[in-house]
């Protein structure tokens, strides 16, 4: 009789147990199906740069370098409203939190609020001629943040439309987001660490900066504000605790920007 020995034995319970949970894993996680066709395509822009939804899901608001923003009925996939204000190319498009109101920037540095059930002009705030390049209202609506490539974030209270506070910062800001909780601002831009602002007192709380990238693009809080997500020039995504600026984790997997 032949008898098999232990690396043999061993092998075949290690493919056995590596069996076993690929067999659980497609068990507790089901295939993803996907739309085999997009159930809307919206067309009219030139070319579409920025996008947001609204936080009611009833628009979509796109803005482009053809210097229209639009917004769309998403019930119906039509164009509720074309805004034409802006004489240069359009950069960054943010919902206010109730939905009532959308505000657009552009090259020109204007910032422009607009009444999302009529499409008009509610008001125009001059902020730089050196163009804007990110918007993002707090949660609860009274303050609107905006990147402006003169190197200032500028934080506008949404009432009046006068400037609360200027944030000295480092290159052109890409992306800005605002804490659950309204007290923080997030702040990203190329080849310099992200940072988190203070938005009442306007002082610099941490400076954040991934492992290797130069540069991040994008910024998330998470709901609850405890933590800082970015997307990088170097392929990943890190989060980062919102609190103390350190890193938590390092997300790879994307092979191209």
């Amino acid at each position: 009789m032949k008898i098999w020995g232990l690396p043999c034995i061993a092998l075949i319970l290690l493919s056995m147990a590596i069996l076993a949970g690929i067999w659980v894993r497609r068990q507790a996680i089901p295939p993803l199906k996907l739309p085999s066709s997009p159930q809307q395509s919206l067309q009219g822009h030139d070319q579409t740069a920025y996008m947001a939804f609204s936080p009611d899901g009833k628009w979509l608001a796109t803005a482009s370098e053809d210097k229209t923003a639009k917004i769309w009925d998403l019930s119906t996939g039509k164009t509720v409203h074309r805004l034409i204000g802006s004489p240069e190319g359009l950069t960054s498009v943010a919902f206010s939190p109730d939905s009532k109101t959308l505000a657009t920037g552009g090259w020109d540095g204007a910032l422009r609020l607009w009444k999302t059930d009529t499409g008009r002009s509610l008001r125009v705030i001059p902020t730089h001629k050196s163009g804007i390049s990110s918007v993002a209202f707090s949660p609860d609506g009274s303050l609107i943040a905006v990147g402006v490539g003169d190197d200032t974030v500028r934080i506008y209270k949404f009432a009046s439309g006068s400037q609360m506070k200027t944030l000295e910062v480092e290159q052109t800001t890409k992306s800005v987001a605002f804490s659950p909780d309204g007290k923080r601002l997030a702040r990203s831009s190329l080849g310099v660490p992200a940072e988190i602002w203070d938005t009442q007192t306007g002082r610099m709380l941490h400076r954040i900066s991934p492992p290797v990238a130069e540069s991040t693009f994008s910024l998330a809080f998470s709901p609850d504000g405890k933590y800082l997500a970015g997307g990088n020039d170097d392929l990943t995504a890190t989060v980062w605790d919102a609190r103390t600026g350190k890193e938590v984790y390092v997300l790879k997997g994307h092979w191209g920007m």
